[in-house]
């Protein structure tokens, strides 16, 4: 229905709701002021955060390289260890292979065989300054006697003419005075071919008798038992020299 003033229901309404909003526009100004300065200050504030966390995020990143270089510097002393053991090891192996090869069976005769040539130089020089290798030998080894009955007979034709020796022991009625006689002419036949001596001029300067391996056997005796057999064996060495070295 029209007013007195010519004016519509839904017109005055209209201008009422106006009026309401613009009331209510200005109450709500002061808070969306403040409103608006809180925002300003919350978003002033965020970047200082940001920053804060990054810087804190950046610091254990940082952090983060560093702790494996001192890992690693940790471990290469660790990693060299073995090296310096491995090498200790190695020079205790080298030192020690020389003892393992001196224990070893060719090592032992090695040496076993450098002594006795060092024992026969010494020997050969003892001899030679004594004068005592000053003549021609013949050595007779393994001969089947026993060194006691070779020696009976060795000490008639010590010191005595080669010519003497010999009736001596053509006439002895011992079965070893021919392998002795063998060796006296043995020896007297190397003075003639190695220094051209007469054996006129030779003298029996030294004749000894060595022991050789011995021969076990056994014979059976009464209740079922055995006894030993040793067949002995002899070594005859004759040295000849010239009657004036003798």
């Amino acid at each position: 229905m029209p007013d007195k003033n010519g004016t519509s229901a839904s017109e005055s309404t209209k201008e009422q709701l106006t009026q309401d909003t613009a009331v209510d526009s200005k109450a709500s100004a002061p808070s969306a002021q403040a409103a608006i300065k809180s925002a300003d200050k919350a978003a002033s504030n965020m970047p200082a955060d940001k920053t804060s966390t990054a810087d804190k995020q950046d610091a254990p990143a940082s952090k983060k390289p560093a702790a494996p270089t001192k890992k690693a510097a940790d471990k290469k002393p660790a990693a060299e260890k073995p090296n310096a053991s491995k090498s200790a090891s190695g020079a205790k192996s080298q030192t020690k292979k020389p003892t393992k090869t001196a224990n070893t069976p060719d090592a032992k005769r090695a040496g076993k065989a450098a002594a006795s040539a060092k024992a026969k130089q010494s020997k050969k020089a003892a001899e030679g300054a004594n004068g005592i290798n000053q003549g021609v030998r013949a050595t007779a080894k393994y001969v089947r006697v026993a060194p006691r009955k070779a020696r009976l007979v060795i000490d008639l034709i010590r010191n005595k003419p080669v010519e003497q020796a010999t009736q001596v022991l053509q006439f002895s009625q011992r079965a070893v005075a021919v392998d002795v006689e063998k060796v006296l002419r043995s020896a007297c036949a190397n003075a003639f071919q190695n220094k051209g001596l007469r054996t006129e001029d030779l003298i029996v300067s030294q004749a000894y008798v060595d022991e050789g391996p011995t021969l076990k056997r056994i014979r059976p005796r009464a209740k079922g038992s055995a006894s030993r057999i040793n067949k002995r064996t002899s070594h005859i060495t004759v040295v000849v020299a010239p009657r004036k070295e003798a």
